[in-house]
């Protein structure tokens, strides 16, 4: 509205106090259904990021186990063959 004609502008403004200003009503309607719909999906997005960084957290400790498992395995592996050669 702000770059058309003032005829034009005094149009769109006649519409919406027509019966009752009924055009309002239903712009309010529509913003608090759209509003509580933006809020939802706000909400759902942050769920996902904290549940996507926890399983960044999940894949790294995962890691860390498996790093730690496996080198204690190597260890115990080579303690064991190096007890052997010694003959004990």
């Amino acid at each position: 509205l702000r770059h058309c004609p003032s005829a034009l502008k005094s149009r769109v403004l006649a519409k919406f106090v027509e019966s009752d200003h009924e055009k309002v009503d239903r712009l309010v309607e529509l913003h608090l259904k759209y509003f509580a719909q933006v809020k939802k999906a706000d909400s759902r997005i942050r769920a996902l990021r904290e549940v996507s960084h926890y399983g960044f957290v999940f894949t790294s400790a995962s890691f860390v186990s498996c790093y730690c498992s496996l080198t204690q395995h190597i260890f115990n592996w080579s303690y064991i063959r190096m007890r052997r050669l010694q003959g004990l």
